[in-house]
């Protein structure tokens, strides 16, 4: 693999937890729109406008993790270095870390891996 290979996938492997991050600074600016609501009875169409950007970044961030944990799967697969068991391990880490797995074996797996 590449230089720039790896650094693509290191890219693409910390993406979830980055758009993880955004998710939790919109909600943390659209506290102080719920605590307005808390007083007033919004309708679906006020509670939409407001909700609609969070609910596009969550698509996009759910399709990034599944498309990170089908891509790192597949790499693990197809990687010489790792043997059997640790196979199962990694596939472990990839799907209850929530994707702080990802950064650890491209660190691990392609970036220390030989050109």
């Amino acid at each position: 693999m590449s230089r720039n290979s790896k650094i693509l996938s290191g890219i693409f492997s910390f993406l979830p937890i980055l758009s993880a991050f955004v998710i939790i600074i919109m909600v943390l600016t659209m506290i102080p729109q719920f605590a307005y609501w808390d007083h007033t009875e919004p309708d679906f169409f006020t509670v939409w406008n407001t909700m609609w950007p969070l609910v596009i970044v969550a698509i996009i961030t759910a399709v990034l993790k599944l498309a990170a944990l089908i891509y790192f799967i597949v790499h693990m697969i197809n990687n010489k270095l790792v043997q059997g068991g640790e196979r199962v391990i990694w596939v472990l880490v990839f799907i209850f870390t929530g994707g702080i797995g990802f950064p650890i074996y491209w660190y691990m797996r392609i970036w220390k891996e030989e050109i």
